[in-house]
């Protein structure tokens, strides 16, 4: 509500008085609300709704207010545009006392019939209180309901579309909000008479204008337009529709289908499809109506021309309405379903190969998909009926069909794979599938080992689907691989092994044994046999094949039907040889234990009925149970096998190892468990003393034993309870551990403390708290850096376990988490400040501390203090004394970050004493001090009342000003940041005035910054920009990039505001960075837009090669889009040369017969687009463009006649350039053009020679003989760069030294 009154009252200087009104009057009762010692913020709803309608009451009763132009009138409708914005806000009990007021409504309603924003007012307020009205208030009509909603439902049928659409929305709402204990609306059945009038009406006026019964005008216009709207009417009321007004609704929906106005159509079978999907849930449509109303929708078939896109639009409405009525009809009577889709499947599938549209190809399928989901039954199934062989027989014909290749293709897939989801009933103990789609699976199997099959992603799809149902076994009988080694590599599928993979689920464990152990022996012998020879390329291909097969096996774990027959000790020795000498095959496996695991444990504890279970995995929580059982006699044997492989591993490669031994342990009995712990812990141990006698070499990859051990027990801690979870504790806890110099035994002692205090709490630690924290303190001094991380994260674990009698504890912990928090690692520094946190919330849950019992104070008096936040926050401010400028800035981050959690908790007396405090640390020489500092200050400024920090304003703001010249640190942008959040806050004034002389121009600056930003927000509002974004050619905004996920605090310290790269670069007078649309986006649309229109479909064959229609490859080489044209090899060089009588190349000189000339120069003439006189203009005419390295076009905008010759004559239009002009300056390497150009040879009295003679002639009057100074025989200057060289004889000269 709140943001709707602030756009309210932005308008108080708006220029019209229209929008101006509301403002004023809702500022005036604002005024008067809040005289009474209420802040405006706390003005409750009910309070605005009071005095919003004493004001209607007075004025809906004021004869002045009737007038047009009166004033009154105009704060009328002021007041109600105002309790339209209200109502939406108030609980039902507020609306039902004053539903009176609906007796004013009437009489409003008609006076601003004529005013469309005052109805929709009028419209908002009425709709709310209609809504809360009881039962007895709306069936007895008390204070005028009834003829309030009746004005609304009239308005649902108005010529204004905003003011219907409003109306629409109003009678949804009254009508979804049933009173109770009433189950539909009182008002339900006469609104569905009335539409059902009006849409009649409606009905008749269109057919009128259609059949020629008159002249089609606006009226017949506006009746076709208003019979649409209703149509959409009916449909947005859903389930508020009654089921008694739907005979009425259908026969006027079925009278709109012989009409000739295709949107009306379309708009009836839309409704109509919409009523049959909403008959699946709720029989809202009996049977006899379903039953006639789909035979009429049948016979209504709309009449399309070939090409027509309204007419396939209609077709895809018809469709889609077939298609659910077909679903109704098997709801209410399966065998007529059944018998409906033989005659219908037939005659709708073919629309398929017709459509020309993707609207009506996707309606044709999303039909005939739901007439194979519901309408097939299973008797039907079983019994190998005539329908469903019907059915298989047509989509079998469309696999291999021309008529639907290209873009129908994928739909006709689409439909095997739903006939192979619908046919998974079991018929003798396989799917029907098996024997109903074997054909279709081949066939489908075939066009996708094609290369050249533009469907490969559908054809995947039923592939998995088939996988998935009839289990690989059955789908590799039917599609071998053809991947053993004698057998010939063209007749391979390796790409099926991908596709298994996803798919294998639910089958058989021992077809893995059978058929893919025996085959990646013979792969990897094939390998091993390749690399002995030499050929790397050959063993490479046969150990990926070896990956893929050992990638199926986590699919055959996964709820196999024969774990107990198949998984016995012989596959795990496989299985252990496999791990121990395969390394990149240990993920799969491991991952196939894990899954074998999980899946046995989800069906063993699965609720679910047996029989459900049986029938859809054929297996039951008793066979779940019966292979948990199995699985622990050899749960010891994988656990040691995953202890060896995790052994001889890299440092981190083992994730995934320890992954599955923590599972494993779930199953393990208890007494092996502790046998278990045992083992490693003496293994440990012994591990610990190997390692202090020979130091492990750095240089060596594998992971120390000692390492190894220690991550094994951490993957017991879940599963230790008891006795072994204490004797882990004790064990993590000894000096050996703890204060081992290898720093990573010390980092994982202290993660299995903290993960079993997390875990296991009291268990391991009640009665001995003392004990354990005294300890852990000694052993500060010998903790190596790299296991800082994990001690703070076992101090705040421990922290909880505390008890409230030995709070005395805490004080201990402080120095060293507060050190911690200016620690280089971040994450040690996180959980520094977590573990503050976590002792101010234990000290805030109450207790005693003993004063005497603190390590340290141990001669103080016996006296005890209450545990709270302040005390907590009293102990670490301690730390401001100390003598070390570290720990002083340490402390003051930390007592930041406390004010930042418990300011709320916290006296406002307490928090300005400690502001106070604060403020006098900045005068410190010490940057590191005043840099903790200016945060506290910061958290102070964003998070305590204004009240608490203005007192502090005058020796706050001097001391920041003293460190706005410095530049380390980012102090000076600090500061500026921190100056303007506390002008934003705090005024300008109360900020400037404390302020020294000499620095009044950083607030003046800062102040013209904030109203310039202010200035560039608004004009980037009104162009459409975002403040975050990038607008783009689309319409929609492109978000930035943003940075990762931060703690609110982390925000607050060094969010945007304080971000010291983006303020430098605006104090530059750099603005935000913005980056122009690059219309990649619209170039792909358009694109894609292209290809969807060009349609059709193409036929892949080669010049000498013609299509087979029988081929049963042939649906691959019909594309739905244009095929790339065929690569024609390239010429030999002897062609492009003539050849006389003995095949020697003759090579003719320029200018040595005419005629062979003027032939050539004819030829080039008419040459076409391969032509080299083509290719130059393109490359180098006027109108041409070249390309550059990055792609971009460069268009030649400056090449004129300079670049087409200097002797070229404007006036002459019929030029003949030759071919062959510019060859030489053609560069066709692609290299840059600014490369060194040989100079031009120019023959003395060029000028004078005659164009079609041999000799010279006189031009312009003047003879064919000049003296030509020297200077211009040897160039102007003989440094001259680019001057051509003129020779008197026309030979060109030596430029070489003499």
């Amino acid at each position: 509500m709140d943001a709707q009154w602030d756009k309210v009252r932005k308008q108080l200087n708006a220029q019209t008085k229209q929008v101006q009104r509301p403002a004023q009057l809702l500022v005036a009762v604002e005024s008067t609300l809040a005289s009474t010692d209420t802040p405006t913020a706390a003005i409750a709803p009910q309070a605005y709704w009071v005095a919003f309608l004493s004001t209607l009451e007075q004025l809906a009763g004021d004869a002045e207010a009737a007038k047009p132009d009166s004033d009154k009138r105009a704060l009328l409708e002021a007041c109600l545009y105002l309790l339209a914005l209200l109502v939406p806000f108030l609980d039902k009990p507020a609306l039902r006392a004053r539903i009176d007021i609906l007796r004013l409504l009437p009489p409003l309603f008609q006076s601003f019939a004529a005013h469309a924003p005052a109805v929709k007012s009028l419209i908002a307020l009425a709709q709310s209180l209609l809504a809360s009205a009881s039962q007895t208030q709306l069936e007895r009509d008390l204070d005028g309901c009834r003829s309030v909603y009746a004005t609304i439902l009239s308005l649902c049928a108005d010529a204004r579309p905003k003011v219907r659409r409003r109306a629409q929305e109003a009678v949804q709402a009254v009508l979804a909000s049933t009173p109770p204990p009433a189950v539909s609306h009182p008002y339900a059945g006469e609104s569905a008479e009335w539409i059902c009038s009006k849409l009649e009406e409606a009905v008749k006026g269109a057919k009128r204008a259609h059949g020629g019964g008159g002249k089609k005008g606006d009226e017949h216009g506006g009746d076709e337009s208003r019979a649409i709207a209703l149509l959409t009417f009916v449909k947005n009321l859903g389930s508020a529709w009654p089921a008694s007004s739907t005979s009425t609704l259908l026969s006027i929906i079925l009278s709109t289908l012989t009409l000739s106005s295709p949107h009306l159509t379309l708009s009836a079978l839309t409704l109509l499809s919409h009523l049959f999907s909403a008959s699946h849930a709720a029989s809202s449509i009996s049977d006899d109506h379903v039953r006639d109303t789909l035979e009429a929708l049948v016979n209504a078939k709309p009449k399309v021309a070939e090409g027509s896109e309204q007419g396939e639009k209609l077709l895809a409405g018809w469709a889609e309405g077939v298609g659910e009525g077909m679903v109704a009809l098997a709801r209410s009577d399966a065998n007529a379903g059944l018998s409906r889709t033989a005659m219908l499947f037939p005659e709708i599938l073919p629309l398929l190969a017709s459509a020309q549209t993707p609207a009506l190809r996707t309606a044709v399928e999303t039909s005939l998909s739901l007439m194979i989901r519901h309408c097939l039954t299973d008797a039907d199934i079983t019994s190998n009926g005539a329908v469903i062989s019907s059915v298989v027989s047509h989509v079998e014909k469309a696999i291999t069909s021309p008529r639907y290749a290209a873009s129908a293709q994928p739909h006709v897939l689409a439909l095997v794979k739903a006939l192979f989801l619908r046919l998974r009933v079991r018929v003798n103990g396989e799917p029907a599938a098996s024997r109903l789609l074997s054909k279709s699976l081949v066939l489908v199997a075939k066009a996708r080992e094609d290369s050249r099959f533009e469907w490969k992603k559908e054809a995947d799809a039923v592939l998995d689907a088939a996988v998935k149902i009839l289990g690989p076994a059955r789908v590799l009988e039917l599609v071998p691989l053809n991947l053993d080694p004698s057998e010939s590599p063209s007749k391979a599928r390796a790409w099926l092994l991908p596709l298994l993979k996803p798919a294998i689920t639910n089958t058989r464990l021992g077809h893995f044994r059978e058929t893919f152990v025996p085959l990646s022996a013979a792969f990897f012998s094939k390998a091993e046999e390749a690399r002995s020879g030499g050929r790397d390329m050959e063993a490479k291909v046969w150990e990926t094949l070896v990956g893929q097969v050992w990638a199926l096996l986590p699919g055959y774990c996964e709820y196999p039907t024969d774990l107990v027959e198949s998984f016995d000790t012989d596959f795990v020795s496989l299985v252990a040889n496999v791990v121990y000498t395969q390394s990149t095959l240990r993920p799969a496996v491991f991952k196939a234990l894990q899954t074998l695991l999980t899946t046995t444990l989800t069906l063993a504890n699965s609720t679910s009925p047996p029989d459900l279970l049986r029938e859809q995995f054929s297996l039951t929580p008793a066979d779940g149970k019966a292979s948990l059982a199995h699985l622990r006699t050899l749960a010891q044997t994988i656990l040691s096998v995953a202890f060896n492989v995790y052994g001889k591993m890299n440092r981190g490669e083992g994730g995934y190892v320890l992954e599955t031994v923590g599972l494993w342990f779930s199953i393990l009995p208890p007494d092996d468990l502790v046998a278990t712990y045992e083992r490693v812990e003496g293994l440990v141990g012994q591990a610990l003393a190997g390692d202090a006698l020979p130091p492990s070499r750095k240089d060596d990859p594998t992971i120390p034993p000692s390492h190894a051990l220690l991550d094994i027990l951490i993957a017991m801690i879940p599963h230790a309870h008891g006795a072994v979870a204490r004797r882990l504790f004790d064990f993590a806890m000894q000096d050996r551990v703890l204060g081992c110099v290898d720093q990573a035994v010390q980092k994982k002692a202290y993660r299995i403390l903290a993960r079993l205090c997390e875990e296991k709490g009291k268990e391991v630690v009640s009665g001995r708290e003392g004990e354990v924290i005294d300890k852990i303190v000694d052993g500060a001094p010998q903790v190596a850096n790299g296991a800082k991380r994990d001690r703070v994260a076992l101090l705040s674990a421990f922290v909880p376990l505390i008890p409230s009698d030995s709070l005395h504890i805490v004080p201990s912990l402080i120095p060293e988490a507060v050190l911690s928090t200016k620690e280089s690692n971040g994450v040690t520094r996180e959980s520094a400040y977590t573990l503050l946190v976590s002792m101010g919330q234990r000290m805030a849950n109450g207790g005693r501390i003993k004063r005497h019992l603190i390590k340290g104070m141990e001669d103080a008096m016996e006296d005890e203090v209450d545990a709270s936040e302040e005390e907590f926050v009293t102990m670490l401010s301690a730390g401001l004394a100390a003598a070390n400028p570290h720990m002083i800035a340490a402390t003051i981050g930390a007592l930041g970050r406390l004010v930042w959690e418990f300011h709320t908790s916290l006296k406002d007396s307490y928090l300005t004493d400690l502001l106070e405090t604060i403020v006098v640390f900045l005068s410190s020489a010490n940057r590191e001090i005043v840099k903790a500092g200016l945060g506290f200050v910061k958290v102070a400024v964003v998070t305590l009342e204004s009240a608490l920090v203005l007192p502090s304003l005058p020796q706050l703001v001097p001391a920041l000003i003293n460190w706005s010249h410095e530049h380390s640190n980012h102090f000076k942008v600090k500061i500026r940041h921190l100056l303007e959040r506390m002008i934003r806050k705090y005024g300008y004034d109360a900020v400037e005035r404390y302020v020294p002389e000499d620095d009044k121009k950083l607030v003046s600056n800062i102040r013209k910054r904030q109203a310039r930003s202010k200035k560039k927000k608004a004009a980037a509002a009104a162009a459409g920009m975002d403040v975050d974004g990038e607008v783009e050619e689309d319409g929609e905004i492109a978000p930035r990039p943003q940075a990762a996920q931060r703690s609110a605090y982390d925000e607050v310290l060094y969010g945007s505001d304080s971000d010291v790269s983006a303020s430098e670069d605006e104090e530059a007078g750099e603005g935000p960075v913005r980056h122009a649309p690059t219309g990649v986006k619209n170039r792909k649309s358009q694109a894609r837009k292209a290809k969807k229109e060009e349609g059709g479909a193409f036929i892949q064959e080669g010049e000498d090669e013609v299509l087979d229609l029988l081929d049963e490859k042939m649906m691959s080489r019909i594309s739905a889009t244009r095929p790339a044209p065929a690569k024609t090899a390239r010429k030999p060089l002897d062609s492009h040369f003539k050849a006389d009588s003995s095949g020697r190349i003759r090579i003719e000189e320029e200018g040595s017969s005419d005629d062979d000339r003027g032939a050539s120069t004819s030829a080039g003439a008419n040459a076409g687009p391969s032509g080299m006189g083509d290719y130059l203009e393109a490359m180098r005419g006027e109108d041409g463009h070249t390309r550059d390295a990055r792609g971009r076009i460069k268009f030649n905008k400056t090449q004129g006649k300079r670049a087409r010759g200097d002797d070229f004559d404007d006036d002459d239009p019929e030029r003949d350039v030759p071919v062959t002009e510019g060859l030489k300056e053609l560069d066709v390497t692609g290299k840059k053009r600014w490369k060194k150009q040989k100079k031009e040879v120019q023959q003395v009295g060029g000028e004078f020679k005659a164009k079609r003679a041999g000799g010279d002639v006189k031009k312009n009057g003047m003879q064919p003989y000049a003296f030509v100074p020297l200077q211009q025989v040897a160039g102007k200057k003989s440094n001259q760069k680019g001057a051509p060289k003129v020779g008197i004889t026309g030979l060109k000269r030596s430029s070489g030294k003499k």
